[in-house]
């Protein structure tokens, strides 16, 4: 809720319980517009400018822009009042602290646009993002999501490749295709019809981590998707972001989905494929390295050998699942790969100076 102090600066009333209440201006009473950008924000003082900016420059037109703060306790609320008084197609609420699936569900509800398109606080669109979906679903009306590529940003730099060169996106039917290559679709690449969302009850509010990975399975066991293979998003990669504070939590999220999947639908994943297996022995090894980077060996030598239990026997896996065993071992691997990355670096640095 936004109050005003003599018509000067925006000052904001954080709800004090019940339903949150919208700041929502002339602009939300004009016709429903096409699109619908749903953007969840909690502590994004430092990006959700570059965020609003990079909606503000679509060329396509026809949207509205919802956004929920999910409890921020930085400048977050202030930023958004000042935005929406610029710009007449923001509305916003500030809710009590809930997660991102209950943030984004609730902006869902106040939509009035056919499509929802998502957008995280802290990742920027390319400005032919909405009309090049929007292309997409014209030309395939049986689709109710369609997706793009993306690019991983640093302050400094970029990741070379794309998520697309990373994992092979598809197109109708993409449910197995999701199971055995792992999710090739971020948040903020997709749009989804509103029919749709509602009809799967949106996110799952219980979920703090894989919410949207959740979601995008529940789907696909019903609706058709559809891509744009090109990158239309970057995601700006921050070190105290949940996925990346937090991946424990995300690869032991990841092999609950996996059982939860085997056993909903053991037509399409039978308990003892080579693809349940090789999905089981990738994530238990992913969650036995991040134990062994924490010294939690028990914990790692656990994750490894229920990575090799399903099948995982690859000389990194095995020299890891060795250093789990000792710590002696683990140091002496630490030291090898410290030193071997420094060599390269040194030779490429010699070899750039030859040339």
């Amino acid at each position: 809720m936004v109050m005003m102090d003599n018509q000067s600066s925006p000052r904001v009333a954080h709800p004090r319980g019940g339903r949150p209440e919208w700041n929502a201006p002339e602009g939300a009473h004009a016709p429903a517009p096409v699109v619908s950008v749903v953007t969840p924000t909690w502590n994004a003082a430092e990006t959700i400018a570059e965020t609003i900016a990079s909606v503000a420059a679509q060329n396509w037109r026809e949207f509205e822009m919802i956004v929920v703060d999910d409890g921020s306790t930085d400048a977050t609320p202030m930023l958004l009042a000042q935005h929406a008084r610029r710009h007449p197609w923001i509305s916003w609420c500030i809710q009590a602290n809930a997660g991102p699936s209950a943030a984004r569900n609730l902006a869902i509800a106040m939509a009035r646009g056919e499509f929802i398109a998502f957008l995280d606080a802290d990742d920027v669109w390319a400005p032919n993002k909405l009309s090049l979906q929007v292309a997409a679903f014209e030309r395939n009306p049986g689709a109710a999501f369609v997706y793009t590529d993306q690019r991983d940003f640093w302050p400094d730099h970029e990741r070379r490749v794309t998520l697309f060169q990373q994992k092979q996106p598809a197109r109708g039917n993409i449910l197995r295709a999701l199971f055995e290559r792992g999710n090739f679709i971020l948040t903020s690449t997709a749009m989804v019809r509103k029919s749709a969302l509602q009809a799967m009850n949106g996110f799952d509010p219980g979920r703090r981590i894989n919410e949207d990975v959740d979601l995008w399975f529940r789907m696909a066991e019903r609706y058709e998707f559809d891509y744009v293979p090109e990158v239309l998003v970057r995601r700006r990669m921050l070190p105290n972001s949940l996925m990346h504070s937090n991946t424990i939590n995300v690869w032991r999220s990841d092999l609950e989905l996996i059982d939860r999947w085997v056993q909903r639908r053991p037509d399409l994943f039978p308990p003892d494929s080579p693809w349940v297996h090789y999905r089981r022995a990738l994530t238990w090894s992913r969650l036995a390295n991040q134990h062994l980077h924490r010294r939690a060996f028990a914990e790692s030598r656990h994750a490894f050998l229920q990575a090799m239990r399903h099948g995982r026997f690859d000389p990194r896996t095995l020299a890891r699942g060795l250093a789990a065993c000792a710590p002696l071992a683990a140091d002496l691997y630490w030291a090898t790969k410290t030193a071997c990355t420094r060599m390269l670096r040194g030779e490429g640095g010699a070899l750039a100076q030859r040339v």
